[in-house]
């Protein structure tokens, strides 16, 4: 890992208390900018559509939702062997319908145990009774309300609040578990450029974003906007950060009907986050639509604490689509080709 450069990043805050807006203005100076060299690793990777990945202790967790045999691979971390698949997609008793992959790491159960959405209910799974056949890996941890089953992410659950990103006019939704009340939020202003847009069409494709979260805190970091948002679990917005040129796409998008059009040269940006105890990593690409699909686009990787607080910029040689960290540092992602069907693990460690 070569460490070169020192640049300046502008970050534009807000921060919100019950009435009143504090706007402050940060100069974040001597951001440390590295590149990262990503070595091919031999894993057997059969999965033709991998979603996510994770670590769980000694083991690398793939997730792959079109493989109805079996979701989630497992794999040992230090052998890079294929130990066990799970979870079936089907109508059976014991069958998902409609599995998504959790990343929030560390709200799971325990240290080898993962979260897994569905339609109708929270599941958690336990690696450890995927290897016996005796048991039943995975109950259900919570049941998700009816009214609540159209959703894309399961952010957090606790004791008494689930909050869900649904396909509805809304970024997110607060379940209260003991009062049964529900609390819809946005946190984007609407866009002055497309004032005529629906608030679906806001919500799904011009504030299009990725969701993630830790016991305290949400967020959401957005594919047409160099932007990402803090929440906390609350639904308090608590800032957003903006970086330099974050709305230059504001000219690239027009609408066609009721729906977005977004032009080639158009940029994207945040597409993944991975969430850890102590920081969550963005997965960014920050380069056109167009060299995006040609396979010439490369993606960084922007570590921030959970504060908000940008502290390093990880340039990668390569462009990936998911990854995780493990205790050590030891970064793992899946890579993306110009057909998007590049299904090496990639290993590198971040310092």
């Amino acid at each position: 890992m070569i460490k070169y450069t020192l640049f300046t990043l502008f970050f534009l805050l807000f921060t919100f208390s019950s009435c009143t807006e504090k706007k402050e203005v940060l100069t974040l100076e001597h951001v440390k900018v590295s590149k990262l060299q990503l070595e091919e690793t031999p894993f057997d990777i059969p999965s033709l559509f991998p979603k996510g990945c994770c670590i769980k202790d000694s083991f690398l967790v793939i997730f792959d939702p079109k493989d109805k045999d079996g979701f989630l691979y497992i794999y040992n971390k230090e052998k890079k062997t294929l130990l066990n698949k799970y979870g079936i997609i089907g109508e059976g008793p014991n069958d998902f319908k409609n599995p998504r992959f959790l990343f929030n790491d560390n709200l799971q159960i325990s240290k080898n145990t993962l979260l897994i959405g569905d339609v109708t209910s929270l599941y958690s799974v336990n690696i450890d009774s995927i290897f016996s056949s005796s048991k039943k890996a995975h109950y259900i941890q919570t049941e998700i309300p009816e009214n609540l089953r159209l959703y894309n992410y399961v952010l957090q659950d606790n004791d008494s609040i689930l909050i869900v990103n649904q396909t509805r006019d809304h970024q997110l939704t607060f379940y209260n578990k003991l009062t049964h009340t529900i609390e819809l939020k946005n946190y984007f202003e609407k866009n002055r450029y497309l004032k005529d847009a629906s608030d679906f069409c806001h919500v799904m494709q011009i504030y299009d974003a990725y969701y993630s979260s830790n016991k305290e805190r949400i967020v959401i970091a957005y594919k047409n906007w160099k932007q990402i948002d803090i929440i906390s679990t609350s639904g308090k917005l608590i800032k957003h950060i903006y970086f330099p040129n974050y709305d230059y796409n504001k000219s690239k998008m027009s609408l066609d009907g009721k729906s977005l059009r977004i032009e080639d040269d158009a940029h994207m940006f945040f597409s993944f986050i991975y969430p850890t105890n102590d920081y969550f990593y963005a997965l960014c690409w920050n380069n056109t639509r167009t060299n995006i699909k040609q396979g010439s686009a490369k993606t960084s990787i922007y570590k921030f604490n959970w504060e908000g607080e940008l502290k390093d910029i990880f340039q990668l040689d390569k462009a990936i689509s998911y990854f995780c960290i493990d205790s050590s540092n030891i970064l793992y992602a899946i890579g993306v080709s110009e057909d998007n069907l590049d299904l090496n693990i990639y290993s590198s460690i971040i310092k």
